[in-house]
Parts: C-alpha cells; structure tokens; sequence
C-alpha cells in the first residue's frame, strides 16, 4: 500500500530492545542479562532474566548479590539462574516449539545456558555483549555451538540506529524529552537509560 511509513525498526532491534528491558528486572548489582525466544514465524515465545529461584527472596540476607567469591559457599554464582534458562523453563508450551526458534539475548550464552539452548533444538543465537570471549565457558559454547551448527551472530546497532529505535516507539512518544532525538546528542546514552527506566515504571 502507498504512503507507508518507512522509517521503521527491524525486528532484530525489537527483539534485542525487549530482551535490553527484560534485563532491567534482574536484581544483580553487577550484570543484569535479558533473553527473548522468538519462533520460526516471528512469535515471542518466552523472556526470561537473571535472578534467584522461585522461592528465594531477592532481599534475603543469606543470599548476597554482592558476593562474588567462586570460594564462599554463599557467592550468588551458586544460587542464580541465568536469563536464557530463565527464558526456556519460563516457556508453558510445548518444548517442541523452541525447535529451530532464535534467543535474543544480552550477554553471550555460557556453557551451561548453551547446552540447555542445543538441547531444546533453538537455532540461532544473537548476542549483544562478548566481555567474557576469552573465558573457558564461552570457548565452550562455542565448540558446542559449531559442533552442532547452532548459529551464533553478534548484534551490531549503529548510535542512529538508537535514537531511530526510541523515535519509533509510541508508547512514550509523547513525552517532549525524548522527541526528535539526534546521534550528535551528547547525552543520548543517558537519555536511552532513562528511557528504559520510563518503560519499566509505565508497563509495572
């Protein structure tokens, strides 16, 4: 049809810019991870972020956010479950259909998460941050992920991108603050924080 709007976003910065906000719900003062399964036909299947058990309070003493000492029996790497496990067991369907689906996610899968995502047949893996590359598990997943053919690609956003994405979403489009953003805009990375910020109080 004539007269369409054309300056829209893709649907890998959709998906990537959910899986951004679903990270803000994690509770970990350190990294905060988001994940999106989508289907083959472009359905959002599941979310998921990194955070405690079911059961185990977020404000519960014994279990410390801050402790990261792989000695002490009481470091959060023990006891957290991490945003692409969350996203698979979050799933009520069938586990059939996360056959061939594609996982947004923050942060590149570890061995463990990547074992779990072989296991339920997804497809592809796009990832927005590496920092941990050189780490024996993220070596791992990736012998994994060539081993079985599993498809991993980094997500790359231009700045304009960015401020194209904000620009796009109507939900807050009102709001004089986040009009007419520019990629020249020194403060855009703030703004885009703020932005998230906004969206989790408007959908809570």
């Amino acid at each position: 049809m004539a007269n369409k709007r054309h300056n829209v976003i893709s649907k890998n910065e959709v998906y990537m810019l959910i899986a951004r906000i679903i990270a803000k719900r994690s509770k970990d003062p350190n990294t905060q991870v988001g994940a999106v399964i989508v289907s083959e036909d472009d359905r959002i299947l599941s979310v998921g972020y990194n955070g405690f058990p079911n059961g185990i309070s977020d404000d519960d003493p014994s279990y410390d956010w801050a402790d990261r000492d792989i000695n002490s029996s009481n470091n959060k790497y023990l006891y957290s479950t991490h945003a692409e496990a969350n996203a698979i067991l979050n799933y009520r369907g069938d586990i059939r259909d996360l056959k061939n689906a594609t996982l947004y996610v923050t942060l590149f899968p570890c061995n463990e998460c990547a074992k779990m995502v072989i296991q339920t047949g997804i497809s592809h893996i796009i990832y927005l941050s590496d920092k941990y590359h050189d780490s024996t598990s993220s070596v791992a997943s990736r012998k994994m992920f060539g081993t079985t053919h599993t498809k991993f690609t980094q997500y790359e956003s231009s700045i304009d991108d960015k401020a194209d994405m904000i620009n796009s979403i109507m939900v807050l489009g009102s709001s004089p603050k986040y009009r007419n953003l520019s990629a020249d805009q020194e403060n855009l990375n703030s703004l885009i924080e703020d932005w998230y910020n906004d969206i989790l109080n408007y959908i809570r």
